[in-house]
C-alpha cells in the first residue's frame, strides 16, 4: 500500500514522482513565504524542459481555467534539480519540503497531514465566503441601495414636478421622514445620499397644495348674459394666473403657449387638492370643463368671493370702470 499525503493541492507518494503542476504549487507557495513573486505555468514548464533536456519524463495535457495546459511528470530526483534553480532562500525550503515528502509516512503522520489539509481548506472556504460577502456589500453600495418606500430627491423632483430646493423645503416644513444611505458617486467615491419616505412626501405635498390659488381670464363671442354654458361653448382661455402656497403668482399666457404648465396640470388632476378661487369659481369650472376637458367637481372648489366683495364696496365698480375706460351704462358688463 502506497502512503499518500494531502498537502493543499499537492499529492506525493512513495513512488517518488511528481508532476509539474504539483511542483509549481509548491514553488509558488515557497516563493510567497520568502516574499518573491509567483512564476507562471508556461515559464515554469520552459524551465523544467530546459533542466531535464535529454532526460526521460512523461508529458500529458491537462485543464486549467478551461484552457489546455502541458503537464510533465518527473521523478523526485528531477524535481529536486528543478528546485535547485530557484533563489537560495526558496531553494533551501523547497528541497526540504520535497525531501520530507519522499520519506515513508507513518499512520499518525498521514492523519496529521490530512487534518492540516482540512484546516487549510476550511480557511480557504471561509476566506471565499468573506470575499463574496464584501463583494455583495460593495455591489449594494454601487447600486445605491435605497430602503423600500424611500426615494431620492432626483426621483421626487422629476415625478412631482418640483425643484430640488422645493422638495427639501417641503420635507423640512412638514417633517417628512428621511435618512441617509451609502451612495457611489460617478467618480467612484462613496458618499451619503438623502432619501425620503415617498408616501409621507406625497401626503405633505397634497396638504400644502390645499392652499393653491387659481384665477382665469376668458373670452367668448357669445355674450355672458346668454348663460354660462352657452358662453363656454365658444370660450377661449387667454390667461390663467395661479399661485402655490402664497408664493409669487405665475401666469400661463395661453395666447403664447397652448401647452398647460406641468405643475398647474398636476394641481388640477390631483383629487386631493382643494382649489381656492376669489370670484366666479363655479363659472370657471364650467369653462375648464368645456375648453380644457378638465372636470373639477364642486367639492374641490372654494370661492372666497373676495373680488365680488371689493366690487360691492362704495365707488369700487365706478373706479374700475374709470381704470378700464368702461362707459357707465356698461358698468355691469365690465
Amino acid at each position: 500500500m502506497s502512503n499518500l499525503i494531502n498537502v493543499p493541492n499537492v499529492t506525493l507518494s512513495n513512488n517518488e514522482t511528481v508532476d509539474s503542476q504539483q511542483l509549481l504549487l509548491m514553488v509558488n507557495e515557497t516563493r510567497k513565504e520568502h516574499g518573491e513573486p509567483p512564476i507562471r505555468n508556461n515559464k515554469f514548464i520552459a524551465k523544467v524542459k530546459d533542466e531535464l533536456e535529454g532526460e526521460t519524463y512523461t508529458k500529458s495535457v491537462g485543464q486549467k481555467n478551461g484552457a489546455d495546459i502541458e503537464i510533465i511528470e518527473m521523478t523526485l530526483k528531477q524535481a529536486l534539480r528543478v528546485a535547485a534553480r530557484e533563489s537560495k532562500a526558496v531553494r533551501r525550503s523547497l528541497i526540504d519540503k520535497l525531501e520530507q515528502q519522499s520519506k515513508p509516512q507513518s499512520a499518525n503522520e498521514i492523519i496529521a497531514a490530512m487534518a492540516l489539509a482540512n484546516v487549510a481548506q476550511e480557511r480557504r472556504l471561509k476566506s471565499i465566503d468573506q470575499v463574496v460577502q464584501v463583494s455583495e456589500e460593495i455591489e449594494h453600495i454601487k447600486q445605491g441601495t435605497i430602503p423600500e418606500g424611500f426615494q431620492g430627491y432626483s426621483y421626487l423632483k422629476t415625478k412631482y414636478g418640483l425643484s430640488d430646493a422645493k422638495c427639501r423645503q417641503l420635507v423640512m416644513a412638514w417633517n417628512v421622514p428621511y435618512k441617509k444611505v451609502p451612495h457611489v458617486s460617478p467618480g467612484g467615491q462613496i458618499t451619503q445620499m438623502s432619501v425620503v419616505e415617498e408616501e409621507a412626501f406625497k401626503y405633505a405635498l397634497a396638504k400644502a397644495l390645499l392652499e393653491s390659488e387659481k384665477r382665469g381670464k376668458t373670452y367668448s363671442d357669445i355674450p355672458i348674459n346668454c348663460g354660462t354654458h352657452r358662453y363656454a361653448e365658444n370660450a377661449e382661455i387667454l390667461l390663467f394666473a395661479y399661485a402655490y402656497n402664497h408664493e409669487t403668482v405665475k401666469v400661463w399666457d395661453v395666447t403664447q403657449d397652448k401647452t398647460m404648465p406641468k405643475d398647474l396640470k398636476a394641481y388640477l388632476d390631483d383629487s386631493a387638492i382643494l382649489t381656492v378661487w376669489h370670484n366666479g369659481g363655479v363659472f370657471d369650472t364650467v369653462i375648464l370643463s368645456k375648453v380644457l376637458n378638465i372636470d373639477l367637481p364642486l367639492s374641490r372648489v372654494h370661492d372666497t368671493l373676495v373680488q365680488a366683495l371689493a366690487h360691492g364696496l362704495t365707488g369700487a365698480l365706478g373706479s374700475l370702470c374709470d381704470i378700464f375706460n368702461v362707459n357707465s351704462d356698461k358698468a355691469k358688463d365690465k
